[in-house]
């Protein structure tokens, strides 16, 4: 089902106004984690990761355009030199790259409490 897209929509209290923000849901180009989810942004597609209960753990944004990177949401920055994401497969590593990246955080000892 690639390319399937979902739209959710969620209300929350922000600075004492409510907003409204759509989350597009979009299909990664990897499978990702059971309960991991991946939506549209902005600034690329953030990845969300969920423990067992259904609580957020973290998120990691990927920038197709920028061909990079970063833990959070936040923009990615683009890299000093040339980008390890080119020839055939470059969209699969760079997802598989970042979800590593995200599961590592949790894999560190400090992280677990």
């Amino acid at each position: 089902m690639f390319g399937l897209r979902e739209i959710c929509s969620q209300s929350f209290w922000a600075e004492g106004l409510i907003e409204a923000i759509t989350l597009e849901i979009v299909q990664a180009p990897i499978s990702l984690p059971k309960g991991w989810r991946a939506t549209s942004d902005s600034r690329g597609v953030v990845i969300d990761s969920f423990d067992d209960d259904g609580r957020m753990q973290g998120s990691v944004t990927v920038s197709e355009q920028v061909r990079g990177y970063a833990l959070g949401i936040q923009s990615v920055r683009a890299s000093n030199g040339p980008s390890k994401y080119t020839g055939r497969g470059w969209k699969q590593q760079l997802y598989a790259d970042a979800v590593a990246a995200l599961q590592a955080v949790w894999e560190r000892p400090a992280a677990r409490m």
